[in-house]
C-alpha cells in the first residue's frame, strides 16, 4: 500500500522495506508512552494526559528539541499488539 500519511504523500511502499522523506518503514517506533503533566493544564488535569511519542517526523525544524526522536534515532520497535497495550496502560493510568 503506497504511504499517504503525512502532506508529503510520497507513496513509498512501507510494507517492503522502503521509508520515505521520515526515514520510517512500516515499523512502529516509540520514543515514550508516559503520562504527560505540567502543560496544557486543562488536558493533563491531575492525573496527567497519555502521550505516545513516535518516532519519525517529516518537520525537520532548526531548533527541535527531540532531534533524535524526530528523526527516528530514538526509540523502540513496537508490535501492534504491544503499541495497544501501551495505549491501554495509559488508559489506567490517567
Amino acid at each position: 500500500m503506497a504511504c499517504d500519511l503525512c502532506p508529503r504523500n510520497c507513496k513509498i511502499e512501507r510494507e517492503q522495506g522502503q521509508s520515505g522523506f521520515c526515514g520510517m518503514t512500516h515499523e512502529v517506533v516509540v520514543a515514550r508512552v508516559a503520562p504527560h503533566f505540567w502543560e496544557e493544564p486543562c488536558l493533563s488535569g491531575t492525573k496527567g494526559s497519555g502521550t505516545v511519542i513516535f518516532s519519525g517526523c517529516i518537520l525537520r525544524c532548526v531548533y527541535c528539541q527531540n532531534h533524535k526522536i524526530a528523526a527516528g534515532m530514538s526509540g523502540k520497535k513496537l508490535s501492534v499488539a504491544e503499541l495497544a497495550e501501551a495505549f491501554r496502560s495509559l488508559e489506567r493510568q490517567v
